[in-house]
């Protein structure tokens, strides 16, 4: 569902009235200039229909450029100053009302600023005077004009959102409750179970990824000191086909000394990413249940790692200044051989590596505003413009000709866009997406505090939200036929 700027628009204006939000009257008239530009309509109550207009123009809800003055509603303050009234929505102009609806039509934003600055007995134009009354003088009207004036129309679009609602949701903090008692197998231990990762595989099904640390004491008894510690790991594969998430299989493994970043499910056969030593960076695959034999090094400073259908595990790398002749990008099959690498003495580190639905490995180098793609020789093959700084992750739809990006926006917050290719093969033009994390209740979360991961597959790329342990799971490629 496209979502555009009115609804921004009426976010901000809720928050300039809070006096405890940082929305300031910048950020509402931006918006606003925005919307102009864009060529969007606001909400505008009528008075009679003639003069050219008819009921029809009201039903099908026409977007017009002209409205005489006099079928506009003016209303009037204390002083007996007369304004022009627009509203965001149909909700916020029926806010006043018990029941029923006002005739109204949408008036472009453009026309509406124009109208008022031409019209000598009105003052200003004041934004859902109902709720939040937002007033706009004649001087800011021409203000907003001339700022919307040097906005490309393209970029104002930009702006818009997508919303999207998930293909499937899974409660894991349900999931923990359900199954816990049985994870810890009455042995004494007692530390609380924590979600870890929760990767997706090429065939969709998601890899939940569980663990506990368990501490083991040793030395004399008055000075105790911590000699081990066991990490106990469950992992359950579900699958959403049906939309409702289902425990296909329960795998349980655990490490000593050791922290586990990630697993990988290839033919039946668990694998864990795992770091012997520091946090968060893992340096080697292990097949599970642990066996020396089976496992090899993928190096340190690991960035994020993808498995295809073959069982190849594609590396992205942080480059360690110590080591500077370190691939940023790598491919490991089963045996732990390297059979694809690339080498790029300016990139700093690979923010992201990818799989396409052909099980090409695409990536994305820092400070570069490219991703790339490899052929089977590791020579790229295909470079293409992005057209959006800032991306930490990305995914690409099934035929390729839109790309999903993660983006972190300069307040330190997260943004989601969907970029088209241009007939260039640049990734052009970014749409931003909303998405609709729910709890169990049905209730709508804010995004803002979900944990957002870009997660590919071979067949299909999808996108996890993360909101106080409840997953949401889309697909990519609606959000790029939204």
């Amino acid at each position: 569902m496209i979502v555009g700027l009115n609804e921004k628009l009426e976010k901000l204006l809720t928050g300039f009235r809070d006096e405890e939000s940082r929305v300031d009257a910048d950020d509402v008239l931006n918006c606003m200039a925005r919307s102009v530009a864009a060529k969007d309509s606001w909400y505008v109550p009528v008075n009679i229909l003639e003069d050219g207009m008819n009921e029809t123009d009201v039903e099908d809800g026409r977007e017009l450029e002209e409205l005489p003055m006099f079928q506009k509603l003016v209303i009037t303050n204390r002083e007996e100053e007369r304004f022009f009234c627009a509203f965001t929505s149909e909700e916020a102009m029926n806010a006043d009302r018990e029941e029923g609806t006002r005739i109204s039509v949408k008036y472009k934003a453009r026309a509406m600023l124009r109208d008022l600055l031409s019209a000598d007995e009105i003052e200003g134009l004041v934004i859902n005077p109902w709720t939040e009354s937002f007033v706009i003088g004649k001087g800011t009207a021409e203000e907003l004009l001339k700022v919307a004036d040097g906005i490309p129309e393209g970029e104002a679009a930009a702006y818009r959102s997508y919303r999207l609602e998930p293909k499937a949701v899974i409660d894991t903090n349900g999931i923990l409750e359900e199954w816990r008692e049985g994870w810890n197998d009455g042995d004494g231990k007692t530390e609380p179970w924590e979600l870890v990762n929760y990767p997706i595989m090429p065939d969709g099904h998601v890899l939940l990824l569980f663990k506990m640390d368990s501490k083991i004491y040793g030395g004399h008894v008055s000075e105790l000191k911590v000699i081990h510690k066991n990490t106990y790991c469950r992992v359950l594969e579900i699958g959403t086909e049906s939309g409702k998430p289902e425990i296909l299989n329960r795998y349980r493994f655990s490490v000593q000394d050791a922290h586990v970043g990630t697993v990988f499910l290839h033919d039946g056969i668990l694998s864990a990413a795992v770091s012997v030593e520091g946090k968060e960076k893992y340096d080697v695959v292990q097949m599970l249940p642990v066996d020396d034999e089976k496992q090899f090094t993928i190096y340190r400073d690991v960035e994020t790692a993808v498995m295809d259908s073959r069982g190849n595990i594609a590396v992205a790398y942080c480059r360690n200044l110590r080591d500077p002749a370190r691939y940023p990008v790598m491919v490991f099959n089963r045996d732990g051989e390297v059979v694809e690498r690339y080498h790029d003495e300016q990139a700093l580190t690979c923010l992201d590596v990818n799989l396409d639905s052909e099980e090409r490995v695409w990536f994305h180098l820092h400070p570069s505003a490219t991703i790339d793609m490899l052929d089977r020789d590791a020579r790229i093959v295909e470079t293409h413009g992005v057209e959006l700084q800032g991306m930490r992750s990305f995914a690409l739809s099934t035929d390729r000709s839109k790309l999903y990006a993660a983006y972190t926006e300069y307040e330190g917050g997260s943004a989601h866009y969907v970029m088209t290719a241009d007939e260039n093969g640049d990734y052009v033009n970014p749409m931003r997406f909303e998405f609709l994390p729910r709890d169990k209740d049905g209730k709508i979360l804010e995004t803002k505090d979900c944990e957002v991961f870009g997660q590919p597959s071979t067949m299909k790329s999808w996108v996890i939200l993360n909101a106080d342990g409840v997953l949401h799971l889309y697909d990519i490629d609606d959000c790029c036929e939204g």
